[in-house]
């Protein structure tokens, strides 16, 4: 039994994550994705390393959405093998794209922060007359966010327009949420919370992270939105019971400097139980 632990870098998180492994004595190696190379002879797929073949029997993959096209082969070719990841297929597909991930979690009757999705400045404009100030406005272009700012006002929606220049592929118009922002990692089943309070004065969250206290719903929503994205382990960001973000990793130094807790520890215990 060997787990592979698949990064785009290697930091003190992954550090954790060895330490974590071997706490369990859970055989476990860690690959660079930018070295590792699939190989296709007659019938059969093979994963390299180099010139070492990857043989595991599971595989943890901690990297940036927007290496969707180094990941996506891999998890079609751990799967394919029978091997554990703790990603579904074209789930960075879908988290490489913002609006896709909103649309995906409406369908799925996941509370999200209202958000509306248009395609042209025009269909923009007539959209705002559903909202209240503030809002929050995000750009894309080919699937990357190239701008997101807060508008307050007609007049200050006026002025953003004015200002776009260029084609766009995608704008998500979005409710502003005044409250304090949750950040849930997510394990499996198990959750883990800190939060960031809300300054009312500054009109902003605080920066500092200190513990939080989530409800069963809200920890239910949490696991539920990773999963349909198709993701075991991860951050879901919320504010006022609504998905407001996410990501597919999770920060174990900064949890366990706000919690005291090893969430690391439980992703291996989570893969131990996998992998039996």
């Amino acid at each position: 039994m060997m787990i592979g632990i698949i990064t785009d870098k290697k930091d003190a998180n992954i550090e954790k994550l060895e330490k974590a492994f071997e706490e369990k004595n859970i055989p476990a190696t860690t690959y660079s994705i930018g070295r590792l190379a699939l190989f296709t002879r007659d019938v059969e797929s093979v994963l390299m390393y180099g010139k070492e073949r990857v043989d595991i029997s599971g595989a943890l993959i901690r990297a940036e959405p927007n290496l969707a096209q180094f990941v996506e082969p891999l998890v079609d070719i751990l799967i394919s093998k029978g091997a554990y990841c703790n990603i579904r297929p074209n789930a960075y597909y879908t988290l490489s794209n913002l609006p896709l991930v909103y649309a995906m979690l409406n369908s799925c009757k996941i509370p999200i922060t209202k958000t509306h999705m248009v395609a042209t400045i025009e269909s923009l404009e007539n959209a705002i007359e559903r909202f209240s100030f503030p809002v929050i406005i995000k750009v894309f272009v080919k699937n990357k966010k190239t701008q997101s700012i807060v508008i307050d006002s007609k007049r200050g929606f006026s002025s953003f327009i004015k200002s776009i220049k260029g084609k766009v592929d995608a704008i998500t118009l979005q409710e502003f949420l005044e409250g304090d922002l949750t950040y849930v990692a997510v394990v499996g089943e198990k959750t883990f919370a800190v939060k960031r309070k809300w300054d009312k004065n500054r009109f902003e969250h605080q920066k500092k992270k200190r513990p939080a206290a989530i409800s069963e719903t809200e920890s239910k929503i949490a696991i539920s939105a990773l999963k349909n994205i198709g993701l075991d382990i991860g951050i879901v960001k919320l504010i006022e019971g609504k998905v407001v973000g996410m990501r597919p990793y999770i920060d174990f130094i900064e949890f366990e400097k706000v919690l005291g807790k090893n969430v690391a520890l439980t992703v291996a215990e989570y893969c131990e139980a996998w992998l039996k």
